[in-house]
């Protein structure tokens, strides 16, 4: 069999009828559709393509997208179909997974990528265009236009017949999401995709339909395979909604197929036009994404009563699902999201011990697997993700969902689903009846100082009645009850909403409520934070405990000049250097990793460009108010018109006292540092703990490691202080060349354990994160510590196994906090890196985190000393030599706390 060849007979029956209508009143009959695929099929065969090859389409939905999936498909070839806004390494990397032979695009998406700049600026405008495939992802690239087809046509491919597939052979491969390290692609099989098909055409069939407005390229092939007329959509959302409103209004078509969401902006464009709609347009079909209740109560409301609304809950990986229509679900009462009766030859299972569960699906149509992973074995069932209950709706059994398995909150041992509430909420009535709440989505916050989840109410205003996030929560405190009641209400503009399909964006949902945190987040204006009760630790401890008075002395007035000194150029900063908190920034570039990961090369490397990147150097950390800086930099000036003396001299002296430690980490006033150094000279950092070899013995010190146990507020305070040295630092910068805000680069191994804190003090930063093996950092990182030691402290040899235990538990819980951080953020704002990899090609590795962060650049300086650096480090060999055994460890005691990790991550 051949899941293509039945739309050849549907085609063929009659040529002469309008098979696809493009923007512009553009139109293509059943043969031209019919030739044109019969055309590319014939095309492929002759150039080469194996049945199983498989092809990657990059056309504009319509007659070419069309086309070319029949044609691919009925020459036996796998289109493999990506959605084109997931990034451009997501993209390559799906790509690449997929082992495509072939790519079919279009020469303008070719233009497109020679304009610098342009992508991006079509992807901000809700317009994304991926990145054009080329050797070596594909071994051909076709270009096609509609000129090319129609020339094919008629050159030898009358005749032609559909390859033979089995039932079981790949049809299809669908990218549904993924990271770069793992893209998830499912295969259907031809027999799947016939089930899938005629499953469509059991819900079509059921209504009066002749000309079918498809938002979707694969909704163009259901019409297509009906023998109906699809008519097509293109362009960003409100333009999509806008031709769909004309087409509609006109009565062009009567049918439409696709997202609730395009109606809501119909409806907000269009508000008393509704009830005029003619008798021509009949139906909507809506799927892809969660239909409310509310959203159907207004939805009817404005229509006219002879347009009848169906909703559909469908997977990717089985197609159509269960269908109910619009009123059904309207007039249901009960909790969760009603999505109807399971389709004939479905069978659906509700599995976790109880009422509640995960969904799961059987049926002729599942998918057979996922690429790279064992094929589906046919006894089993999809496990959806999906969490729903099935109960009784007028004698019918019905599914209900209650939310996602990853969308769940768990706050105080109980699981939340929030779809189980979220319709209730948007219920809510003041005192004069009006509904404030257009759109209300719970989200779960990580609340680090009390290790639990938060839960908070997101909610876009209706312009109706009370709405004050105080009301709304005692509002919502009396619908959701005590244990889903959210501990904070948020009101946002809009809901983000994503993909064609405008599905929730809980992600970006949160980086809204990031956003909300972080511009009520009060940065120190007249006052250095100072941690003033770990600091009388510390120097009891060395006073009493160890009986270490003048160590106690001389570093009690290291940090206590140092305070002197920034507080004093902290005021004076409100006189001469006003106006910080306001200087516009990119998001930071936060570069992490386990202590010798390769973070400071790699610091140093980014700090390179210097027309967008901004970091501190070693005295801007000690010294960071612009006030003090300014007159550093008078001094230097002095100096270097004086002869340069002091320059010399303060060279010489750094080489002296720094220099033991240049072959492990070499350590400068005027060079980059990591930026933990900020709250070092605050006393809020783990480092003070390891300004010598007694900060591993005393369990009074130990304190300022348990940075996750401090007060919430204590730990805003320090990050919020560390927001504000930033901040200074690039107001006091010159603006970069081509006027984009900068973006400050930032090393620090300690924020390895703050990711979810960092995420909500700078809701916009981008994570490096370098991966190293633990059997190799862990012993490098003693071998350092215990040469700052020996440096600082003469008389000191060897660090004790209990002071190495020490130090190995804070890195086991850098890497498992680090991995546990990473999960959180979403694939564009994060990138692993290889350690391997980084040292072997800096220059290719500097490329990708620009093109995975879509920075602009790198800058000019940069990109002239990459390649030497790539030389460089070529031939690069550290002199640092450690070894585990030396510290009294065994390997075990690092493989085995992280066996999982390692074993994931493969190192």
């Amino acid at each position: 069999m051949n899941a293509a060849a039945p739309f050849s007979d549907v085609l063929g029956q009659d040529p002469q009828s309008t098979a696809i209508v493009e923007p512009g009143n553009r139109s293509f009959s059943a043969s031209q559709v019919l030739d044109a695929s019969l055309a590319v099929a014939h095309r492929l065969q002759k150039m080469g393509l194996v049945p199983g090859d498989r092809l990657v389409l990059q056309l504009p939905n319509g007659f070419l997208f069309s086309a070319a999936a029949l044609g691919a498909l009925l020459a036996g070839g796998v289109p493999v179909l990506i959605e084109p806004g997931l990034g451009d390494d997501v993209y390559r990397a799906m790509v690449s997974a997929s082992g495509a032979r072939w790519g079919l695009v279009h020469p303008k998406l070719l233009a497109v990528g020679w304009i610098p700049g342009l992508r991006n600026r079509l992807g901000a405008k809700d317009l994304p265009v991926p990145p054009a495939v080329e050797e070596p992802l594909v071994e051909h690239r076709l270009l096609l236009t509609q000129a090319a087809l129609f020339r094919w046509a008629g050159t030898g491919h009358q005749g032609f017949k559909p390859v033979a597939r089995t039932s079981e052979d790949d049809g299809v491969l669908v990218f549904t999401g993924g990271t770069t390290a793992n893209p998830k692609g499912v295969r259907l099989s031809h027999g799947a995709l016939a089930h899938y098909l005629a499953n469509i055409e059991q819900v079509v069939r059921e209504l009066d339909v002749g000309r079918f407005l498809a938002d979707t390229p694969q909704q163009v092939l259901y019409a297509l395979r009906l023998g109906m007329t699809a008519y097509v959509t293109r362009g960003a959302r409100r333009k999509r909604a806008a031709s769909i409103w004309e087409l509609v209004s006109r009565g062009e078509v009567d049918t439409y197929f696709g997202s609730p969401y395009v109606w809501t902006h119909i409806m907000g464009s269009h508000p008393q036009e509704g009830r005029k709609i003619g008798a021509g347009f009949r139906n909507i079909l809506l799927g892809g994404a969660p239909v409310t209740r509310e959203f159907l109560a207004r939805l009817y409301d404005w229509l006219p009563g002879h347009v009848k609304v169906k909703v559909l809950y469908g997977l990717t990986e089985a197609g159509p699902v269960c269908a109910m229509d619009g009123r059904d679900k309207l007039g249901y009462a009960g909790s969760g999201d009603l999505v109807g009766v399971p389709l004939p030859g479905v069978r659906i299972a509700v599995e976790g011990g109880g009422s509640v569960g995960e969904v799961v699906v059987r049926s002729t149509a599942l998918y057979s697997g996922y690429l790279g992973e064992a094929p589906r074995l046919p006894q089993a069932g999809l496990r959806t993700g999906d969490v729903g209950s099935l109960v009784q709706v007028g004698g019918t059994e019905m599914l209900a969902l209650l939310g996602r398995q990853k969308e769940m909150i768990i706050r105080k041992g109980v699981n939340i689903y929030p779809l189980s509430v979220e319709e209730s909420l948007r219920t809510i009535t003041d005192a004069h009846g009006s509904r404030p709440v257009r759109l209300a989505v719970l989200v779960g916050r990580w609340n680090s100082a009390r290790q639990d989840e938060d839960v908070v109410l997101c909610v876009e205003l209706s312009g109706k009645g009370e709405g004050s996030p105080d009301w709304l929560r005692r509002q919502a405190a009396t619908i959701c009850g005590p244990d889903v009641a959210p501990d904070e209400v948020v009101v946002v503009p809009e809901i983000p909403v994503t993909g064609r399909q405008n599905k929730i964006d809980r992600k970006a949902l949160r980086v809204l409520v990031a956003r909300a945190e972080a511009a009520a987040l009060p940065l120190p204006r007249l006052k250095v934070p100072f941690a003033w009760r770990a600091f009388a630790r510390k120097q009891g401890a060395l006073w009493l405990d160890l009986k270490k008075p003048g160590a106690a002395l001389r570093q009690g007035a290291l940090h206590l000049g140092l305070l002197g000194a920034n507080q004093a150029g902290w005021l004076a900063d409100r006189v001469v250097a006003d106006g910080w908190e306001d200087t516009p920034i990119t998001g930071p570039l936060f570069i992490l990793g386990h202590q010798r990961s390769g973070t400071t090369f790699m610091h140093r490397l980014l700090s390179l460009d210097e027309e967008h990147a901004r970091a501190l150097k070693f005295h801007e950390m000690l010294l960071p108010s612009t006030f003090w800086q300014r007159r550093l930099g008078r001094l230097v000036s002095l100096d270097r018109r004086m002869g340069s003396g002091l320059a010399v001299w303060f060279h010489l002296w750094q080489r002296e006292t720094f220099g033991r430690l240049d072959g492990i980490h070499r350590l400068r006033f005027d060079e980059i540092e990591e930026d933990e150094f900020v709250l070092w000279t605050a006393f809020q950092s783990a480092m003070c703990v390891n300004d010598s070899p007694l900060a591993s013995v005393s369990s009074r010190l130990d304190e300022l490691r348990q940075f996750e146990s401090w007060p919430q507020k204590r730990q805003l305070e320090a990050l919020a202080w560390y927001k504000a040295c930033l901040l200074k630092k690039v107001h006091r910068s010159p603006p970069s060349d081509d006027d984009l805000p900068p973006w400050p680069v930032s090393k620090n191994p300690a924020f390895s354990q703050k990711i979810p804190l960092l995420q909500q003090v700078f809701p916009d930063a981008r994570f490096i994160y370098l991966m190293r093996n633990p059997l190799e950092t862990i012993p490098s990182r003693l071998s350092l510590i215990e040469a700052i030691w020996q440096a600082r402290f003469p008389g000191f040899e060897k660090m004790t196994p209990e002071q190495a235990r020490v130090i190995l538990a804070d890195s086991l819980a850098t890497y498992l906090k680090a991995d546990a951080g990473l999960a959180t953020l979403p694939d564009e704002r994060k990138l692993v890196v290889q350690y391997t990899d980084f040292i072997a090609e800096p220059k290719g590795t500097v490329e990708s985190i620009y093109r995975h962060f879509s920075l602009p650049g790198p800058g000019a300086r940069l990109r002239d000393k990459l390649a030497a650096v790539q030389q460089q480090q070529r031939s690069h060999r550290s002199s640092h030599v450690y070894d585990l055994a030396s510290f009294g460890l065994s390997p075990a005691e690092i493989t085995c706390p992280l066996q999982g990790l390692m074993e994931g991550t493969g190192l």
